[in-house]
């Protein structure tokens, strides 16, 4: 196989563009919650600069453990430990767009960790075949609403940057929340209440 005719039959399995980008620029990816009254309403172009973010970042961090274990140049500390930081933003910034408690986000983690290795680290039970993903999933979620409560408690705004009341504008039917200004951002009629 020649390198142009894999790349041929590389693009016969790539995801068209226009529908991509579609869902790319849609304003709003429309989540529901467990009731499906409330829903979130996650900006995906958030969410894309979260996650390109975390990878240019963790990208940053490998070339650094690369340069001195590879090239045996000094392992630059303050650099590395910047590059964490730089991390942990777009991790914040990730959670925002998805209207994620980072709290929630750690806990459940922790939770999945805890019934994936009861007592510690075990290689056997790293094994994916060994995996509950079930038990995992539902270890990690079950505290769900009361982490949000809690978070709540602490912070009175956290409610509404997790869950909205639905409603769309209706004018071009673009989604928004009871946060939203009071003229639709999408095409500038103003909003009822």
């Amino acid at each position: 196989m020649t390198p142009y005719e894999y790349q041929q039959l590389a693009e016969r399995t790539e995801c068209p563009k226009l529908p991509a980008l579609e869902r790319l620029m849609h304003k709003h990816w429309v989540i529901p919650d467990n009731d499906e009254k409330d829903v979130a309403m996650i900006d995906p172009v958030r969410v894309l600069h979260g996650c390109i973010g975390i990878a240019t970042e963790s990208g940053e961090l490998l070339s650094s453990v690369e340069k001195r274990i590879y090239y045996g140049q000094p392992f630059d500390y303050p650099n590395f430990r910047e590059e964490i930081g730089d991390v942990l933003w777009y991790v914040a910034l990730l959670c925002n767009a998805l209207e994620i408690p980072m709290e929630h986000a750690m806990q459940c983690n922790i939770k999945k960790l805890q019934k994936r290795y009861p007592d510690k680290f075990d290689t056997e039970l790293s094994v994916e075949e060994n995996r509950d993903r079930e038990a995992e999933e539902a270890a990690a979620n079950e505290d769900y609403s009361n982490i949000v409560t809690k978070a709540c408690e602490c912070d009175p705004e956290a409610a509404l940057r997790r869950t909205f009341q639905f409603n769309t504008c209706p004018s071009c039917k673009t989604p928004f929340s009871d946060r939203t200004p009071k003229h639709c951002p999408e095409c500038g009629v103003a909003q009822n209440g």
